[in-house]
């Protein structure tokens, strides 16, 4: 078989080698060269030439066929189909910047994740996906063109083991910028010399989902990174799960797109949406592009639309200020509302997702959200409360303090364990569970409030077993962790991040019970009166001002509900859904 390639023209460098044009044949064709050196340290003999015969018999209209591997002398030549351009040259500014034939998002979309299913459904994981690697193919009839989006990149000779699972190391990566959490933490470890740059590390196929997202982003965003412009801040933004940029993305656009861009970019892998699922999302969205006929709104190249907000805001009447946010006092529709102000580059759009699928009468409700015409800030519209559980405790003499109307403390109670039941339904954990989180609503016409959780900024998505991957930076409020992440954070840095660290729903549990002993101790917590007491005793297992709280009312609280909710163990721990069974049988037990 002839092989000749054209070694002055150079289509491309990366993935250990150079690519030039070539023709294989009789057809043309891409050859990269690579050094067989380069090769040799990730597999034996026998196991590349059975992934390369697997690899040559992959056949999909959207990965870049394979068609030959050669051997000379100390190089290893691999034949592929020509394409035309890379997707990073559809966002160049120079004249390299493609401007041919191109198809809606929904369609490259549907393109990509069909190939990566397939490259999935034949146990292999790609492990380079990233603007270069992905490669438009352009084919012209007398009458039109026919554009395909291909999956590229030589590195996508792994296969998975009987698992699910594959061995890799940080030898095999170059830059940083398209790769998911998992990876980063390997490379972090390595950085640190927690583990040699040599070490194996046990990955799964859904860090191409997650590489899949960012290349969503890149194209939603006309050629910018979904978390930051700087491959230092983007590293720190993944690390830390906020995509900055995705409020950027056209308003119309991130209405089809958010929610699915979200779950592929689940920081945990085990959550992680699979190319599967989707492709089956993205067929949901085209369904409904098509009933929408939204066409003309979704090529590759958003447009902005201006339009007048509809939050109107009263920056004469701050309520607060905490974290990237200043809240004010505002009207949407009519009605007064808390509006909450935050940079543009500092939008938690995890916490905004969230809001949107917590609808519940003892959670702040998000009516409304946009961006100013200056694309400065985003705004929200939110139910407007009166004041924090923090604020019942404060001296009389203060301004701040709360004297007003409060239902008795089975309500309340009842009201904060139904809202943490509705939560926990949706697989989400709240994560920062204290006084100043929990707020009082404006009085209604018959004078009653309502007590509603707020501040989803630090919440997760969980598991089917309640479940998520800790972060190697636990964050939080002091005094009101649970045992298991107190245990968490007296764990070197560097450990955090393993496999055995997780994080679980019931720790909102356990802090719910150190809110609700809060209010029968009149504002002083069960496990004392300063950090180091209290994490000892929480740790020690000794809520020493359990006794203080009145004899009556401990005697309907202590042993069937507070102590329960306390259990060390997360597993030996009630539910929030027994929480709110419980609570209910003391309410029928309590005089009215």
């Amino acid at each position: 078989m002839s092989l000749q390639f054209d070694s002055s023209t150079l289509l491309g460098t990366g993935g250990f080698g150079r690519t030039f044009p070539g023709e294989f044949e009789g057809r043309q064709v891409a050859v990269k060269k690579i050094e067989q050196d380069q090769l040799n340290h990730q597999f034996l003999d026998r196991d590349r030439k059975k992934e390369e015969e697997a690899l040559l018999e992959l056949d999909h209209p959207n990965i870049v066929k394979l068609f030959h591997i050669q051997r000379h002398e100390n190089f290893e030549y691999y034949v592929f189909e020509l394409c035309d351009v890379s997707l990073y040259e559809l966002f160049e500014s120079d004249h390299k910047k493609y401007n041919g034939p191109t198809l809606r998002v929904i369609e490259v979309f549907l393109q990509l994740a069909s190939g990566l299913e397939r490259i999935h459904s034949e146990d292999f994981v790609h492990r380079d996906i990233s603007p270069h690697n992905i490669l438009i193919a352009v084919r012209h009839t007398d009458q039109n063109a026919e554009v395909k989006i291909k999956l590229a990149g030589s590195r996508l000779s792994t296969r998975l083991d009987e698992w699910k699972s594959f061995r890799t190391d940080m030898t095999e990566f170059g830059g940083t910028n398209w790769l998911a959490p998992e990876l980063l933490e390997l490379y972090l470890k390595c950085e640190k010399s927690v583990i040699e740059d040599e070490a194996w590390w046990e990955c799964d196929v859904n860090i191409d989902v997650f590489a899949l997202a960012l290349v969503f982003g890149y194209m939603l965003l006309g050629g910018e990174h979904l978390y930051g412009s700087e491959e230092k801040e983007i590293f720190n933004m993944i690390m830390e799960s906020r995509p900055i940029n995705m409020l950027k993305i056209d308003g119309k656009l991130l209405y089809f797109y958010e929610k699915l861009l979200l779950e592929m970019l689940e920081y945990d892998p085990g959550i992680r949406i699979s190319a599967t699922q989707v492709v089956q999302e993205l067929k949901s969205i085209k369904d409904e592009l098509t009933a929408n006929d939204s066409n003309p709104l979704h090529y590759l190249i958003p447009v902005k639309n201006a339009t007048k907000m509809e939050i109107i805001i009263n920056v004469h009447a701050k309520l607060g200020k905490g974290g990237f946010a200043e809240v004010f006092k505002g009207k949407f529709r009519g009605n007064n509302v808390a509006v909450k102000r935050v940079k543009i580059n500092e939008v938690n759009v995890r916490e905004e997702e969230t809001m949107k699928e917590l609808d519940h009468p003892n959670i702040i409700k998000l009516l409304h959200c946009e961006n100013d015409e200056c694309e400065e800030y985003r705004y929200y519209a939110l139910d407007l409360c009166i004041a924090s559980l923090d604020k019942l405790f404060l001296k009389s003499e203060d301004p701040q303090k709360y004297s007003g109307p409060l239902p008795r403390h089975i309500d309340i109670f009842l009201q904060l364990a139904s809202g943490l039941q509705h939560i926990h339904t949706k697989k989400i954990t709240h994560r920062d569970i204290n006084p100043r989180n929990i707020l009082i609503s404006t009085p209604n016409q018959h004078g009653e409030v309502t007590i509603k959780w707020a501040d989803f900024g630090l919440s997760r998505t969980v598991n089917e077993r309640g479940t998520y991957t800790v972060k190697s930076e636990i964050k939080g409020t002091i005094n009101w962790f649970a045992p298991e992440i107190l245990k968490i954070l007296m764990q070197d840095t560097e450990s955090r991040g393993d496999a055995k660290s997780r994080g679980d729903a019931k720790s909102d549990v356990f802090a719910l019970a150190l809110v609700f002993g809060y209010l029968l101790l009149d504002g002083k917590h069960l496990y004392g009166s300063n950090q180091y007491q209290i994490d000892n005793n929480i740790i020690n297992k000794t809520p020493i001002n359990m006794q203080k709280i009145d004899g009556k009312v401990r005697e309907f609280y202590e042993d069937n509900l507070l102590l329960k909710m306390l259990e060390d163990e997360p597993k030996e721990r009630m539910s929030s859904s027994q929480v709110v069974e419980e609570l209910t049988s003391i309410k029928e037990k309590l005089p009215k």
